[in-house]
Order: structure tokens, then sequence, then C-alpha cells
């Protein structure tokens, strides 16, 4: 965008040295809105309505917009920063959970932009991200994948009838041992839609049993929807 000097004659214009794009989300499409919208309309586990401490830290959290996140901002179910590793071309290894998420918003938001995927589902044709892209080879790690799954669209991902190649890349990243840090955020992903429903995870669900009440909410969350 030029902008011109009025004051005078002489046209002067600021030309960006850079361009970012960034997605233009209002309260129902921001994934931390989301998720703490889910969370605060949870009850609590019968049949006192608990509430554990790592969710209430967890809603805590989510509850400051104001004060931004840094780190946080995926829902580890081991409790940490999930790792990033080396080389990744998004963001260096040390870089923050949200100056990588920056990084893979700014990118998908680039490929709307490009025509590569529909800023709205328009059937009978959707453009979505083959499931390669974002569960396996140079994006497998738990920090990208998470990355890619909360800036993603619904159908960016899921298609109107799941491929089997989906179902299976799912069921693959909930079972394996080295995927349990990124086992909630798929489970969060199912239950908006995201990602179609697998058996693989009823036992994800299983195993996240260290703290009842996320298994509580976790399960209501997403059994509450119709199974794709």
């Amino acid at each position: 965008r030029n902008l011109a000097d009025q004051m005078s004659s002489t046209e002067t214009s600021f030309h960006p040295v850079e361009e970012v794009l960034l997605p233009n989300w209002g309260d129902e499409e921001c994934p931390w809105c989301l998720e703490i919208d889910e969370i605060a309309s949870y009850s609590g586990m019968p049949p006192g309505g608990e509430h554990s401490q790592e969710m209430l830290e967890r809603a805590e959290l989510l509850s400051k917009p104001y004060s931004g996140l840094q780190t946080g901002l995926f829902w580890s179910a081991d409790g940490g920063n999930m790792p990033l590793g080396s080389g990744s071309i998004f963001a260096p290894e040390d870089a923050t959970e949200a100056e990588l998420y920056f990084a893979v918003a700014s990118s998908i938001q680039e490929m709307r932009s490009a025509g590569k995927l529909d800023d709205d589902f328009a059937p009978p044709v959707a453009k979505v991200l083959v499931p390669e892209f974002w569960s396996q080879g140079r994006f497998y790690a738990p920090a990208i994948t998470a990355a890619i799954l909360r800036a993603a669209r619904p159908h960016d991902i899921m298609p109107p009838q799941p491929s089997r190649k989906l179902r299976t890349s799912v069921a693959n990243r909930l079972a394996e041992a080295a995927g349990h840090s990124i086992q909630r955020e798929f489970l969060l992903a199912i239950g908006l839609r995201k990602l179609p429903w697998s058996d693989a995870a009823e036992a994800a669900l299983v195993d996240d049993a260290n703290d009842h009440v996320i298994q509580d909410f976790l399960l209501k969350k997403i059994l509450s929807l119709p199974e794709n």
C-alpha cells in the first residue's frame, strides 16, 4: 500500500521490504477462543463437577489474551512444550511456540491467497492439504503438526468424505508412542471437525488416564459429535 505525503507536491511512497500474510480471524475462528469456549462450557466431571488442577491452569492461561502467548499455545499431553527439532523450514530450533505458529499460519494464509487453498469451502471441489503435508516427513515434528492443525480451517484438511489415507494418517499419529505429546491436539481437532473420527482416538483417551478430568472433557467433546 502506498502512503502519499499530502503536505507537499512530491509524492513519497513507502514500500514493504518484506510482507507477511496472516489470517484475519475473529472469535469464531481463533483456535484458542474455540478451545477456551469448550473448556468454559464443561461442567466438570461427575458426580461433583470436578475440575483438575491442569485443566484449571489451562483455562487461566487462555483467559488472559491481553497477556499474549509465547508458550503453551499447544496443549501437550506431556505437560511441556512440544519439540521442534533442528533444520525446520519454519523456524530455528530455539524459536518460541508463538514464533513457530506465526510462521506456519503465514505459510497457510499465503497458500489461500495464491488460490492453493480456499478461504471458504466451495463444493463439490475441496482443496485440501494432503496428509503427507502435515503428518509425515518434513512437517512431522509434533510442534509443526500442532501448529498446522491449529492454523488450518476444517475444509483445509478434511474433505466432505474423508479418504482412507487421511483416516490412516490420523490413526497412526494417535497410536504411536512418539506422538504422545500431540494426542490432545489431535483429539481437539477431531472435536472441531478438522479431522475424522478414528478408533485410535478412543485408545488415546484411555491413554490420557493420568488426568481423569481431562479424559472426561475430551471424551464428551469428541463423542458428542456425530461420527464422520
